[in-house]
């Protein structure tokens, strides 16, 4: 079933695992974005075989900077299908 599983751990004062489930080999896109919309980071956008998968966020922002404490969603995108889930962020 398409989907995140969760993000570990959360809420999260660095480091973070965002498991995710894909039901069929396809494209996915899994993006870090911050209350306002902003996109933060992207943590994966390639080709993934059928099942569960896990990418890690640092907790840093494109340009490699500690993000700001808050509450941030990351965004999973394949195909036709887009789900998110909320976490946060504590330092």
């Amino acid at each position: 079933e398409f989907g995140i599983r969760g993000v570990v751990p959360n809420p999260t004062g660095g480091p973070a695992a965002v498991d995710f489930m894909l039901p069929s080999a396809q494209r996915a896109r899994l993006e870090i974005f911050d209350v306002a919309g902003h996109r933060v980071r992207t943590l994966a956008d390639d080709r993934f075989d059928a099942g569960a998968h896990t990418a890690m966020w640092d907790g840093r922002d494109a340009r490699g900077n500690p993000a700001t404490p808050g509450i941030y969603f990351v965004r999973l995108v394949g195909g036709e299908q887009t789900t998110s889930q909320k976490f946060v962020l504590r330092r």
